[in-house]
């Protein structure tokens, strides 16, 4: 397989696990630290050798223009927003955003509300080799694989080590402890058996296929990782990337406590840590403590507040 130098954001779902949040919003869009899910994503892409991105949106698509100028500007990426026009499901709005890849070709495919820190460059390094997959799809062991697609991964040694057995789509009583991480490296024969048609899931149409082809292997790496798909998550990630950094690497001593924009207005007395962010035109009262809290644009907190672990919306 070629290398691949392309990339897929999966940008179109609604998010309706965030509530009001995305009343307005896109979810890739949410911010953590002050800045997009998706612009921390591009970055990420970029500093792994990735030149060309397209984000395929479908809900409040012209929002992303700003961060697209944004990453053309400051990444030097060939970033593109496309609007799907209609929901297509993860496997078609794949399909639509890259319809010419040719059969050699690889091309990441990255959920829009993924933050990970793995590393990207040892998987596409797999997907290029000489025995190249159809697949290499980035794997973890969590404690619990319920909430999550469950990937069953062949042991042992030698070429067939990684394999992937099955894939199976979120279970009440999930086989293996090992699951799907949310990037996907596919060849674009792969994506060419997408149909290009209707509602096609990735992970319920696609990946299943794929595997019972024996086209799929396991990229194994425990690296932080988070699912910012609730305010709980958005919050808890946001005061990580606060903290330590993109992708965040958390160590005994973080790197800041709080963040605050420069249109915010603090009062002298609050006390922010946890990895607090206060963003534009919101305001924090007199006394107020606020531990891990994400303060959106124009989010008021009244003197004395005490807050811990979670989102403050307009």
């Amino acid at each position: 397989m070629r290398a691949s130098r392309h990339a897929v954001i999966l940008a179109g779902g609604r998010g309706t696990r965030m509530g009001s949040l995305t009343d307005r919003t896109p979810k890739p869009l949410l911010p953590l630290a002050g800045e997009p899910i998706v612009l921390h994503q591009l970055r990420w892409l970029a500093a792994a050798g990735i030149a060309d991105v397209t984000l395929a949106a479908a809900y409040r698509a012209a929002d992303f223009d700003a961060v697209v100028e944004t990453a053309r500007a400051e990444l030097g990426l060939a970033v593109r927003a496309l609007d799907e026009g209609e929901p297509r499901g993860t496997g078609g709005g794949l399909r639509h955003a890259c319809p010419e890849l040719e059969a050699d070709e690889g091309v990441v495919v990255v959920n829009g509300d993924l933050v990970t820190g793995h590393d990207l460059r040892t998987q596409l390094a797999r997907f290029a080799a000489p025995d190249a997959p159809q697949a290499v799809v980035h794997v973890r062991e969590v404690d619990d694989a319920r909430p999550y697609g469950c990937v069953v991964v062949r042991g042992g040694r030698g070429a067939d080590a990684d394999r992937v057995t099955a894939f199976l789509e979120k279970s009440p009583d999930p086989p293996a402890r090992t699951v799907n991480a949310g990037t996907v490296v596919l060849s674009g024969r792969a994506v060419a058996r997408v149909p290009v048609e209707g509602v096609v899931s990735l992970e319920r149409d696609v990946y299943p296929a794929l595997v019972a082809d024996g086209g799929v292997v396991a990229h194994r790496e425990s690296a932080y990782f988070a699912d910012v798909g609730t305010p709980a998550a958005l919050a808890a990630t946001s005061a990580d990337v606060v903290r330590f950094g993109f992708p965040p690497t958390p160590a005994p001593t973080p790197v800041r406590e709080s963040w605050c924009h420069h249109a915010a207005r603090v009062a002298p007395d609050a006390v922010l840590t946890g990895g607090t962010s206060v963003l534009a035109g919101a305001t924090v009262g007199a006394g107020a403590r606020l531990e891990g809290v994400l303060v959106l644009e124009g989010a008021r907190v009244a003197p004395g507040a005490v807050l811990a672990g979670v989102v403050v919306a307009p």
